[in-house]
Formats: structure tokens, sequence, C-alpha cells
């Protein structure tokens, strides 16, 4: 604050959390001119004004949980998103639109997206989780020999 200048208070009210948890598990996005505000809830991508806080439409077509979503950095109309059981969609979210969808199987976590990979979709995938008795049969085979 500059000396001199009266300093300006604003309220906006209150905000109060109902039902004691978090509303969104993963990250937002946003769209490339901050217009649009993009979150993961379940199966399905909200999309939102920022200007008016309505929901314009929602994105469905993953059959899992979606776990990431990313604008495409080639296209700032189109967005990207991946779900737990593999798949990864193209989006014209103007309209709801799927353009293209991939099925790569097993869980995906999340997604990156380079402008200078044209067309290319870098996925972080969860490794799978190996027991302790797996573990221990491998040991025990191991140990035992051919």
């Amino acid at each position: 604050m500059v000396l001199g200048e009266e300093e300006i208070v604003q309220h906006f009210g209150s905000v109060r959390l109902i039902g004691g948890e978090s509303l969104v598990s993963h990250r937002t996005v946003f769209s490339k001119d901050s217009k649009i505000l993009f979150c993961c809830c379940g199966r399905r991508i909200r999309v939102y004004s920022t200007s008016t806080g309505d929901l314009l439409r929602e994105l469905k077509g993953h059959e899992g949980k979606v776990t990431d979503i990313k604008v495409n950095p080639r296209n700032h109309l189109q967005l990207v998103s991946c779900s737990t059981i593999g798949d990864v969609i193209y989006w014209d979210y103007t309209d709801g639109r799927i353009l293209k969808k991939y099925r790569f199987g097993g869980i995906i976590e999340g997604l990156l997206v380079h402008p200078a990979h044209n067309e290319s979709v870098f996925l972080i995938r969860k490794k799978p989780f190996k027991s302790k008795e797996t573990q221990n049969k491998r040991r025990i085979k191991e140990a035992k020999g051919p």
C-alpha cells in the first residue's frame, strides 16, 4: 500500500462447506482465456463459467473416474482427459463432443500435453501393486532355483 492511500475493504460474504468433505478431489483447470473452469467430478467433467459461476455443461464419456484434465496447448478449444480404467479422451468443450477416444488399460493417474509434441500425450500410469504373498513366492522360487 502506498503512503497516503486509503485501504479499500470489500466484504464478499462467507463460504461454508456442508457435508465435511472437499468438493474437488483433483486439480481444477482454467481455459486459456480464464473464462471457463473445468472440474473432475467422478466419471464426468463439469464446465463452469468463471464470470457467472453457472454450470455450462457436463462432459460425459468416461467409464472410470476422471483423474486428470488438461487444455490442449495446440488447440485451446479442446480438452484432454484420462481415467482410472485407461481412457484418454479429446473433447471439444464448447459443445461437449468427444473428438477422439483411446483405451490404454490400467490406471492412468495423470497426463502431460506439450505443444512441441504434436498430437502426443504423455501418460502417468500407476504401477500395479504386488502383494507380500506374491513377493514371498518369488523369493522362495529364487531360493530353490530352477
